[in-house]
């Protein structure tokens, strides 16, 4: 038998006179077509006729059947739904089927193909004392849902089981007058059926008369239904034409096994041949999205079945799509659940084009909720009125509206209908004090150290903790401590300090934490971790090594030119650690939690320091370092009995001046270094915390090397354009702290640094130049969040994330950062999940001239809009100024009418914030929240392409005016 491949590279072979030959033809047909057309639309019918049988074969013809066809039949977006296969059995129930079907009508599909028998038998089960009709259940709630309905059977139970090439009619008629809401009928496989018969020719003469007496006996007895059959998408194409081209059924949904990939036949190569076929019959395609959790080759990610479902809708003769299975679409397997809705919608385009009310938070009808208020956010038809309780909600141009509703204590009842359509929602306001503390876990530290106690409790509380005898008062704070981020909170976080006492033993518990919330004569309180007092000897005993294993941790120092504590200096034994990840980030002695602190630099992979103590913060275990901060265990080996380290010499040996400018010094070892960029001041602003910048204010900046005695040399700044000049400084009371000032050329002019070792073990210092332009900077964009795991925000628009929004954003800027001669590199070019650390770790070896990470912000308040820039080094925030001031500008002057609520919004302004991504020191590091997706005027403009442009635009310009100004 001839394939798909054969007879389609058959037609693509054809002679110029055989083409121009059936050209003309088709001319031919195609008027012809036209008038028949013409007499159609006048009646809204469609009549389905078996053309004239080609010779050898019956030489009769199919009864006209006049039908009226639904819209569903001529734009087809199924979802294959079978309540044993795609549900837990414990969700077998009307009301969740019904659910379920809510989800599959919400993401844009027009039809339900459901088994109405498994193999062979009608599917019944019982639950308790009441028999569970699955088809039936399927049936009436996707009528009620407005579904088309088409109801399928495996053909090879009901084909041939009395000795005969015949089907078992009166079975299949049985099953289906039990289902009497369906629609249409869909015979599965019946190409398979083939297998029973002999030659080509054979398997179609005697199949044909089986599926043609099936089709007539079908119509005479359920009128006004359709009857259809599916085929493989690998059936033998000389079978696949003669099907198509018989008239034997209403429509053919065709089985994709191939990818676009597929180097034999691919997918487009199928899709052309089918539409290639002269066929009075609807033609379909079943999407496999099953194939995307096998991982068959070529279905590696959603798009692919997107690519697909874009291939038929885009061919003329092909009348749409099935997705096969909801599983899959369930499970959101690889975003295909927001890929589907958005290829349905328009929303892959960022189109608005919802035609009734869908709700997509909150994600469930009945909620219990501590907090006052409650955010509804959604879309609607925006040619009707929406009404919430019977009055009528404020929404955008195109539908979309988000509202932020006050709850009094009890249950609370909102209705919302929009074109008949009813939607009911209870929410369950239960009133709570206290409903997080911290530390949640076990804390272990040396006596002195002051431990910081947070809970997460109700505005104007009286909060404190009890530690053993002691009793901590807590107070009102800004700070996001617990990541509950802005928005609609009834709670606040509240905050203390406790200083562990002097113990009579090497190690001492004090009990858990408690902490207490009282108000209106109401108290509650919770238990927070364990906290632990130790001396400062104490807890080293499991960190001693034995010489060979000493002799090992020397061999396996990663810099054989340098001094390690391995080896013995002939000075005695101490604790010390070695830094065994890239970057060990530092937090500050004085600091009674493991905040970040931008004064303080990352230790590199290979440095050495003495420990002083050992401390667990709410979990996670620090080593205190003599050079004054902590750093993570995990970050460092830490040995009780290593080799005492001889005081360092350094030595300037070269600098060197390109792109970058590098100094280069000699070291004995690899001793903790510390930058600092001074003098610049800071303030408690953003979220309470103490490090944010007013102006960028920096004349020189610090290294500064401990454990240090000797220094020589000095780097020379001839014509550069950030380094004037240099000096040594040894510190006041300690004199083994030497500091190398570099002092700047401009002040407020730094554009970051970066520390490394050579492989000649030098330590090696480089610094940005001065930008002049775009030509020639290399800018990395990252664009946030990304993958299954990490899709970010929800949006007001159903089943589209902060993810696809920020690429797309991304991949605007890159078109215009491109067009201004830039480099442009990206964290992620692709729906992956990427840790936040991964990302920063990628910034620091690419090394780029600035760094942007792209997000779009959400909130619990859907009233929350706008658009704010982060920082974290204050050498940082001119970037995010400059980047701010033109979004700002593209909300007010282009995007929103003067003096609307959106548009007095716009601007939340430019904050520190110790996000991961921007933790760097190696460039210009800012985050942009480009607008709140919850809310509905700003997911409005972010989903819409012509706003995207605007402001990805506008970004390109902010960080090209904060180029220009230096």
């Amino acid at each position: 038998m001839k394939s798909f491949k054969a007879l389609f590279d058959k037609a693509k072979s054809l002679d110029k006179n055989k083409k121009i030959a059936i050209a003309v033809l088709c001319v031919g047909l195609v008027v012809f077509a036209a008038s028949i057309i013409g007499l159609l639309i006048s009646t809204e019918k469609i009549s389905l006729r078996k053309p004239a049988a080609p010779a050898g074969d019956l030489s009769d013809t199919a009864p006209v059947v006049s039908l009226t066809v639904s819209p569903e039949m001529k734009n087809l977006k199924a979802v294959w739904f079978s309540p044993f296969e795609d549900l837990t059995e414990k969700d077998l129930s009307r009301e969740v089927i019904a659910e379920h079907l809510e989800a599959v009508k919400s993401l844009g599909f027009n039809a339900v193909i459901t088994p109405l028998s498994i193999e062979g038998e009608k599917k019944i089960i019982n639950i308790g004392e009441t028999a569970f009709d699955a088809a039936g259940i399927v049936a009436d709630e996707a009528k009620s849902k407005g579904l088309f309905l088409i109801g399928s059977i495996d053909s090879a139970y009901y084909f041939g089981k009395n000795e005969s090439s015949d089907f078992d009619f009166e079975a299949v008629r049985s099953i289906f007058a039990g289902v009497p809401s369906a629609d249409a009928l869909l015979l599965k496989d019946t190409d398979k059926l083939t297998a029973a018969f002999g030659s080509d020719e054979d398997n179609r003469n005697a199949l044909t008369p089986a599926l043609k007496g099936f089709s007539e006996r079908f119509k005479s007895s359920f009128a006004g239904k359709f009857c259809g059959f599916s085929v493989s998408s690998d059936t033998e194409a000389q079978d696949a034409k003669h099907w198509a081209e018989s008239g034997l059924a209403d429509f053919i949904l065709v089985n994709a096994l191939n990818s676009t990939a597929n180097k034999d036949m691919p997918f487009t190569d199928i899709a052309d041949l089918w539409n290639s076929f002269n066929s009075p019959s609807f033609i379909y395609f079943s999407h496999r999205l099953d194939l995307l959790r096998e991982g068959k080759e070529g279905f590696d990610s959603s798009s692919e079945i997107i690519k697909q479902a874009e291939i038929v809708k885009e061919r003329e003769n092909l009348s749409g799509s099935a997705f096969y299975s909801y599983r899959e679409i369930r499970e959101d397997l690889l975003s295909c659940a927001s890929s589907v809705a958005s290829f349905f919608s328009g929303t892959g385009n960022s189109e608005i084009a919802a035609k009734e009310l869908e709700i997509t938070s909150p994600a469930t009808k009945k909620v219990t909720t501590d907090k006052s208020k409650i955010s509804f956010t959604g879309v609607s038809d925006p040619s009707s009125l929406v009404f919430l309780n019977g009055k009528p909600i404020e929404r955008t141009a195109d539908g979309l509206f988000s509202l932020d509703l006050t709850l009094k204590p009890g249950v609370n009842t909102f209705v919302f209908t929009h074109k008949g359509k009813e939607l009911k929602y209870t929410v369950n306001y239960e009133i709570d004090l206290l409903q997080e503390v911290s530390p949640s876990d076990k804390t272990t530290a040396p006596v002195g150290t002051k431990i910081e106690i947070a809970a997460y409790a109700k505005k104007g509380a009286n909060v404190y903790a009890v530690v053993g005898n002691a009793k901590v008062q807590l107070k009102a704070t800004e700070s996001d401590f617990f990541g509950k981020g802005e928005g609609i909170e009834d709670f606040a976080t509240f905050m203390g300090t406790y200083t562990l006492p002097k113990i009579n033993s090497a190690k001492q518990s004090l009990g858990k934490i408690v902490v207490y919330a009282e108000q209106g004569g109401f108290v509650e309180s919770l238990q927070g971790g364990e906290i632990i007092v130790t001396d400062e000897s104490n807890g080293f005993s499991e960190f001693i090594l034995s010489d060979s294993d000493l002799n090992s941790a020397s061999l396996a120092y990663p810099y054989r030119n340098l001094k390690n504590p391995f080896t013995d200096h002939s000075l005695g034994r101490d604790k010390l650690c070695v830094v065994t990840a890239e970057y060990a980030e530092a937090t500050a002695l004085s600091e009674p939690s493991d905040k970040s602190d931008p004064k303080l630099t990352p230790l590199l992979k290979g440095s050495i320091d003495y420990v002083t103590g050992r401390a667990i913060y709410n979990g996670k275990e620090h080593y205190i370092l003599k050079s004054g901060r902590k750093i993570y265990a995990k970050d460092a080996k830490l040995v009780a009995n290593a080799y005492k380290m001889p005081l360092n010499n350094l030595r300037v040996i070269r600098t060197t001046n390109g792109k970058t400018t590098d100094i280069y010094l000699k070291t004995d070892w690899l001793v903790p270094i510390n930058a600092e960029l001074k003098p610049q001041s800071y303030y408690v602003g953003f979220e309470d915390r103490p490090f944010n910048v007013s102006t960028f204010t920096a004349s020189f900046i610090d290294f500064i090397f401990y454990h240090t005695n000797g220094v020589a040399g000095l780097p020379e700044f001839s014509d550069n354009s950030v380094l004037k000049s240099a000096q040594w400084l040894t510190g006041k009371s300690d004199k083994t702290l030497k500091v190398l000032r570099l002092n700047l050329r401009e002040t407020g002019k730094f554009y970051g640094y970066k520390l490394s070792v050579t492989d000649e073990g030098y330590i090696k210092i480089s610094f940005k130049r001065k930008p002049e332009t775009l030509s020639g900077m290399t800018i990395m964009l990252d664009p946030g969040h990304g993958g299954k795991k990490d899709p970010g925000t929800f949006t007001v628009y159903p089943n589209l994330y902060e993810k696809e929004i920020n690429m797309k954003l991304a991949l605007i800027m890159k078109r215009e950062l491109e067009a201004k001669g830039a480099k442009v590199i990206f964290t992620r070019t692709q729906d992956v999940y990427l840790a936040r650390e991964d990302r920063a770790l990628f910034a620091k070896q690419k090394n780029p001239d600035l760094y942007v990470s792209i997000h779009c912000d959400g909130s619990t308040s859907s009233s929350l809009s706008g658009t704010h820039s982060f920082y974290y080094r204050a050498f940082s925030k001119p970037l995010a100024e400059s980047i701010h001031k033109e979004l700002v500008s593209a909300y007010r002057n282009t995007i929103y009418a003067p003096d609307t609520k959106a548009w007095q919004s716009a601007d939340r302004g430019v904050k520190f914030k110790p996000f991961n991504v921007t933790r760097i020191e190696e460039c210009p590091a800012v985050l942009i929240e480009f607008g709140f997706l919850t809310n509905a005027s700003d997911c409005n403009v972010l989903i819409n392409p012509q706003y995207q442009e605007v402001l990805a635009k506008a970004a390109v310009k902010g960080i090209e005016n904060y180029v220009l100004k230096q």
